[in-house]
């Protein structure tokens, strides 16, 4: 089992490591090109698996956005106007992107 290991900032950037801080670096050195090789296939991996949480996604983001405009009319209500139109703006803004961000990707792509 791997057992994390607090480095201290200063003595991890000076110019002599220590023998465990090398071991870490090297690590990461290695660790990294095998990363980078195997994303394009779990991205391509993730093309069936995407479509099938994208309704999902967007149940939630739809909830998200009910409370946030609950929560700009409270903050309407209670005495802060700014605020809540803020808050409803935002809230009408991120929604509309986020609702459209397929149609937003195939149009930019298109490009």
């Amino acid at each position: 089992m791997f057992k994390p290991e607090v480095l201290d900032w200063n003595d991890f950037f000076k110019d002599n490591p220590s023998p465990e801080q090398k071991k870490i670096i090297t690590t990461l050195q290695l660790g990294l090109p095998i990363f980078l090789v195997t994303i394009p296939k779990s991205v391509l991996a993730a093309d069936s698996t995407f479509s099938s949480i994208w309704p999902d996604v967007i149940r939630v983001i739809d909830w998200l956005d009910i409370g946030i405009i609950a929560f700009a009319g409270v903050t309407w209500m209670f005495g802060n106007r700014t605020k809540g139109i803020e808050f409803l703006i935002g809230s009408s803004v991120g929604y509309l992107i986020a609702r459209h961000a397929m149609e937003i990707n195939a149009w930019l792509k298109s490009i």
